[in-house]
């Protein structure tokens, strides 16, 4: 049951860059949108607290924590969005692999800063994904082929490193002995990057009104459906079952975004893109399995 859950998250969480492509840039730009998505997804995960009993006061330093998580969350989403946008042959794709690469930056800091080990797994899985990089990177590319725009690959290796850094903030936070619910954490964390993400959007003059039933079915998605509900399937469940089951199941969300892209937005990857793909996937599996406790897996990319 609780790997079908990971499962269903996981699933879930792949519609994210199919809804962002729906309404960025038109009728919501990056920035807009990460505010529409984490502003209401936060409400709703304060009012399923409310509804479950559960408090979402938490202490001072936890607050703290919570509101450097939303700054992270919030440059996360914003670059995501944005190599969406630029990426627009493949965006919905290659963007949120390359999103997936926090998993590596994880395993990487989890080994080399906090001392929790990573053996041979950690290094074959950096190098088979900083090689799918090279791949997407154009680099064995022949010439005449279509390439990814450079910007656009940054800045989704950009949003791996800061959904990292997001995701370490949040642990640091669960850590502490006053640690509130994983629910208050998350409730806080979206309130905080709604408030950063607003404030971008209104300095970059972005367009933010949701106009028509298409835009706010996709806002509602991803406020709801990815922001609340997949996130709580996942952090509820995820350290219920062998962290190799874990990995696995999570490589859902960047293979259907994928497909879903082909399927939904007529992208089209060429073969060195897809290899390049397939070989950043195995680094994201192998680093989230690296000298981890056999019950314990990584959220993923969220979308």
């Amino acid at each position: 049951a609780s790997a079908a859950r990971v499962a269903c998250g996981a699933l879930l969480i792949a519609c994210a860059p199919l809804l962002v492509k729906n309404v960025v840039p038109d009728p919501l730009g990056p920035a807009a949108c990460c505010f529409w998505r984490t502003s209401l997804g936060g409400l709703a995960l304060a009012a399923f607290a409310l509804v479950r009993g559960s408090s979402l006061r938490v202490s001072r330093p936890v607050a703290g924590l919570a509101v450097l998580a939303g700054v992270f969350f919030a440059l996360d989403l914003v670059m995501w969005h944005e190599a969406i946008r630029i990426m627009t042959r493949a965006g919905a794709g290659l963007a949120t692999v390359l999103a997936n690469t926090q998993v590596v930056w994880v395993a990487l800091v989890g080994a080399f800063v906090l001392r929790e080990g990573g053996g041979w797994k950690l290094a074959v899985g950096v190098a088979s994904a900083v090689l799918g990089v090279s791949f997407i990177a154009g680099l064995w590319t022949p010439a005449g082929l279509p390439g990814v725009p450079t910007v656009g690959l940054l800045l989704g290796l950009a949003t791996g490193v800061w959904y990292a850094s997001f995701l370490l903030t949040l642990r640091r936070a669960q850590r502490r002995a006053e640690a509130p619910s994983t629910v208050a954490l998350m409730t806080w964390a979206s309130l905080a990057t709604a408030v950063v993400s607003g404030v971008v959007a209104l300095v970059r003059d972005e367009p933010m009104r949701v106009e028509g039933a298409s835009a706010w079915g996709s806002v509602l998605g991803l406020a709801l459906v990815v922001q609340a509900l997949a996130w709580w399937l996942l952090t509820r469940n995820l350290s219920r079952i062998p962290a190799a089951l874990g990995a696995l199941l999570l490589l859902l969300q960047p293979t259907f975004a994928t497909l879903g892209g082909v399927a939904f937005y007529g992208e089209r990857l060429t073969v060195y893109e897809v290899v390049g793909a397939a070989l950043i996937l195995l680094g994201i599996y192998l680093g989230a399995v690296a000298r981890r406790p056999r019950r314990a897996a990584r959220a993923p990319r969220s979308a």
